[in-house]
């Protein structure tokens, strides 16, 4: 089993109080990261027990349902336990009234149990979890692997800091290539055969964004949801206008706002809003449409990978990256009035660091990108690139591949 960068970040809750809860879609490894904490669990001290329950075995789900209580005198009864242990439970989501189980279990039994819960779903944890909740849990996303966990998984092994070799940087520019057209699902990374990792692909579409989604959401219009989908897809990185989706897919606005905010909320795709200080030059509100994973977006859109991959593709695997390394709320694009536009904005240690993104760099013009450094007086700003075929004509731009963006 593969770490994940957020492994040694969860492991540092396990000696607090707090209730660890663990977001992510299906598929992207939430039962095999609490694998990991088990095992770390269990080496670190033999005399801790670790119970693990996935939810989706209805007769441990019916045994929860009935409270702590319940849970706790079968666990008793079945493994001895009299001290304190770890309770996993898996697909938290499922429980009828999780807020309630784990207020009791923090409350009454922290001193017994310490709880870690996975969910695949904030759209129903979010609707399920009460404020009676907080001060009691900690919470953290697990999203599809990044770029260098995608090299772990593969089995190469880079030092992607202060990288010189123009060989090396080849050889990476390969593998971001394929990380791009393929996504980062764990299953899918470490399958080898291209058929295979379509068709494993194709079934979590099937299963989760075409099935689960549809159930959590209370989906009626299944084929104006496959077709926002795929308007989604095709329109990955644009700006969203709902309006113009309410009209091109002939379903009320309101319904459309409601598809997307379930495909949000479950982790298919994500909302990217403009940075404004100045409203009166810095255009509208409207976000742009992001997707969680390129290769769930690729298989919609096209029904099969595609050789090569264009800049839409290039960009969403930007957002990707800096997704996985802050909040969303720390990214931005930004929009004038005159169609002045930087790809992404991101805030980092109280400092604004703007980031353009184009497949191949050739000299083309960045006059959006002085634009921005000269109105916030900024002293530097990044292209990022696959191809590097020219130099920066500004001393306060450089040009650099994906895996040398500043992340922290």
């Amino acid at each position: 089993m593969k770490n994940r960068n957020i492994y040694k970040e969860i492991v540092s809750y396990l000696a607090t109080s707090d209730i660890i809860v663990i977001h992510g879609s299906r598929q992207v490894g939430k039962t095999t990261l609490l694998k990991l904490i088990e095992e770390f669990i269990l080496n670190k001290n033999n005399s801790k027990r670790v119970i693990y329950m996935d939810l989706e075995d209805s007769a441990l789900l019916n045994l929860c349902n009935k409270g702590p209580e319940a849970v706790l005198d079968y666990i008793y009864a079945k493994h001895s336990i009299k001290d304190h242990f770890y309770l996993m439970i898996d697909e938290i989501q499922y429980l009828e009234e999780p807020s309630s189980f784990l207020k009791i279990i923090h409350d009454h039994y922290k001193e017994k149990v310490k709880c870690l819960v996975s969910g695949s779903s904030s759209f129903d944890i979010k609707s399920k979890f009460k404020d009676s909740l907080v001060g009691r849990t900690v919470s953290f996303e697990l999203f599809p692997l990044d770029f260098k966990e995608y090299l772990d998984f593969n089995n190469q092994t880079y030092n992607l800091v202060g990288v010189s070799s123009d060989l090396v940087h080849d050889e990476l520019k390969h593998h971001f290539k394929e990380y791009v057209r393929y996504g980062g699902y764990p299953k899918i990374v470490l399958e080898k055969e291209i058929s295979k990792k379509e068709v494993f692909l194709k079934q979590i579409i099937s299963t989760y964004v075409k099935k689960d989604l549809v159930d959590i959401g209370k989906i009626s219009k299944l084929q104006k949801y496959n077709h926002l989908l795929e308007l989604l897809a095709s329109q990955m990185t644009d700006q969203l206008n709902t309006v113009e989706v309410s009209n091109t897919l002939d379903i009320a606005r309101q319904t459309v706002g409601h598809y997307i905010d379930v495909m949000h909320q479950t982790y298919v795709i994500n909302l990217l809003f403009p940075y404004s200080k100045n409203i009166r030059t810095e255009l509208s509100k409207m976000p742009k449409v992001f997707w969680e994973d390129t290769g769930l977006s690729t298989l919609i859109k096209y029904s099969q990978f595609i050789n090569k991959i264009d800049g839409r593709m290039f960009e969403n695997s930007i957002y990707t990256e800096l997704r996985k390394t802050r909040s969303i709320d720390k990214i931005n694009y930004w929009r004038t009035t005159n169609k002045q536009e930087i790809d992404f904005i991101i805030h980092s240690k109280g400092k604004i660091i703007p980031l353009e993104v184009k497949l191949s760099y050739s000299g083309q013009s960045l006059s959006s990108l002085d634009y921005y450094l000269d109105q916030y007086k900024l002293k530097k700003g990044y292209v990022i690139t696959l191809e590097k075929n020219a130099k920066s004509k500004s001393s306060r731009v450089e040009i650099i591949y994906p895996w040398e963006v500043p992340i922290q």
